[in-house]
């Protein structure tokens, strides 16, 4: 965003199906401005709720998650340099825990064609059990590949790597490994963008729990629908 420009961008991330019936709803409202030229802040509010079985019964539950502050900072323009570049930084605060969430962002414009990479390292501290404080890492490559159909609207594929380093039993150990793949379509106006993206569960190189996949702890399908508008 240009500094002083403001966009308001609330996410929907849906999880659907694990063992047993499984549904995870993740909303999150971000305020989003421009702060000087290539530097943007956010703050989000995030909130949860989770319709699972559990044994017999089927538990439906809801929670405030915290407080999150985002910074970005480009260092190149995916069009006017060889490749775009830019960095981020994120930490989380709530009640039950907290993450740390660092990212190296690429891309580059090609004509229609728009492709980009996500490195995410993220650590997160768990002290809903006093008892037992749980901490683990996730570390994420991104990547996906859009291709402008008219300038305001772009179809493409996403991919995502999710690797979990758990701290909480025993010592350090890659505990999964999971990979997400599904398409992408975006459509963006004067004043807003709206994105779509649907990415089922492809394969678990590392945890596996049913074949070749991971339902234990990662869904079948994620999907997600964020919007943006500009203030």
């Amino acid at each position: 965003l240009n500094p002083v420009d403001v966009e308001l961008e609330p996410w929907t991330t849906v999880g659907l199906g694990r063992d047993a019936f499984y549904d995870r709803v993740e909303e999150r409202l971000e305020f989003e401005a421009g702060i000087v030229q290539n530097l943007q802040m956010s703050l989000y509010l995030n909130f949860s709720g989770v319709d699972e079985d559990v044994g017999a019964k089927r538990r439906a539950s809801t929670s405030f998650d915290g407080i999150s502050w985002e910074t970005k900072w480009k260092l190149a323009d995916p069009v006017a340099d060889p490749i775009g570049l830019a960095v981020y930084a994120e930490p989380e605060l709530g009640p039950f825990g907290g993450e740390l969430e660092a990212k190296v962002i690429v891309d580059k414009r090609f004509g229609n064609f728009l492709v980009a990479s996500n490195l995410v390292i993220e650590h997160e501290f768990d002290w809903s059990d006093a008892a037992a404080l749980g901490n683990e890492d996730e570390v994420e490559l991104n990547a996906g590949l859009a291709y402008f159909v008219m300038p305001t609207f772009s179809l493409g594929l996403e991919a995502r790597d999710v690797n979990v380093i758990a701290y909480d039993d025993g010592p350090v150990h890659w505990e999964s490994s999971v990979i997400l793949a599904g398409p992408v379509v975006e459509w963006t106006a004067q004043r807003f963008w709206v994105a779509l993206t649907v990415m089922p569960q492809i394969g678990a190189p590392l945890g596996a729990t049913n074949a070749l996949q991971n339902y234990e702890d990662f869904e079948r399908v994620d999907a997600r629908l964020a919007v943006g508008v500009h203030l």
